[in-house]
């Protein structure tokens, strides 16, 4: 098949790439990205401070280093992803420009799979994938839609943190036909950071059970979603007060660093522990 993967320039996405892309090897790929996840950039200075932690410290700062450095470690950054997976370097795209709809077009994919893209798909994108499009979101459907999942389920006291696998068949968000969920248990001694980065092990093979069901001809069954269907955007001030106060940090240091350490540990022949 011809899998064309959308994807946020987060630290999360980085992760679920890097366990995705080696187990699609029979499959010809194509990787294109979106600048952030949301419609409006938070203001308050906490979300700042963790949108740095996700995007612009590994972005900006640490993969620029590797590739400097021609290092590999059992992670690769977005463009070593691109360069081994795809044979060339991932697009920068907007789904609401023709020409860049055309250039997803010219791929004539026959699955778009969505991981934390940050723009909502169209009629027009999702007409161009033969089998249709996959979305895999880091939180339970339909009662965590919207951004910062885990964020919300911690807020709740849910037990339970959890990745969908879904069909996207519409613009609404999150909201098309669930095809496998998977469920963790909540960790208070763990970060925000830690738990969201931890939930992709099992959301990938999820998905990739899903893919292979695809590439073997036959169609994925919907499964009964749990619960009432709530939307989420991102949280106010009073809101990330009274998680700090209830559920602890949104990151610590040490999180980070554990993070960070994995681009330079030793590789791994074949795929992702």
């Amino acid at each position: 098949m011809r899998i064309a993967i959308l994807y946020n320039r987060d630290l999360y996405s980085n992760e679920a790439l890097n366990r995705l892309l080696p187990a699609l090897g029979a499959h010809e790929l194509k990787l294109f990205f979106s600048g952030r996840v949301g419609h409006k950039a938070p203001q308050d200075p906490r979300l700042v401070n963790l949108a740095f932690v996700e995007q612009g410290l590994f972005n900006d700062y640490l993969f620029p280093l590797i590739e400097r450095l021609d290092s590999q470690g059992s992670r690769l950054t977005f463009n070593q992803l691109a360069a081994r997976f795809s044979g060339g370097s991932p697009a920068l795209i907007d789904t609401h420009s023709a020409a860049d709809r055309a250039l997803l077009g010219a791929f004539r994919p026959d699955l778009i799979v969505s991981i934390r893209f940050g723009q909502i798909l169209g009629r027009e994108v999702l007409d161009l994938a033969a089998l249709g499009t996959l979305n895999l979101h880091s939180g339970l459907l339909p009662q965590y839609r919207g951004v910062m999942a885990t964020f919300w389920s911690l807020l709740h006291d849910a037990g339970q943190l959890g990745t969908t696998v879904h069909w996207i068949d519409s613009e609404a968000i999150d909201a098309g036909p669930v095809l496998a969920t998977t469920r963790q248990s909540t960790d208070r001694e763990k970060s925000y950071f830690q738990q969201t980065l931890s939930l992709y092990r099992d959301g990938v093979a999820a998905l990739l059970s899903v893919i292979d069901t695809l590439a073997e001809g036959a169609v994925p069954q919907p499964i009964a979603s749990e619960g009432s269907a709530a939307y989420f955007s991102f949280p106010t001030a009073q809101q990330l007060d009274e998680f700090e106060d209830r559920c602890g940090a949104l990151f610590t240091p040490e999180g980070v660093q554990d993070a960070m350490a994995t681009f330079f540990a030793k590789p791994k022949d074949v795929g992702i522990s």
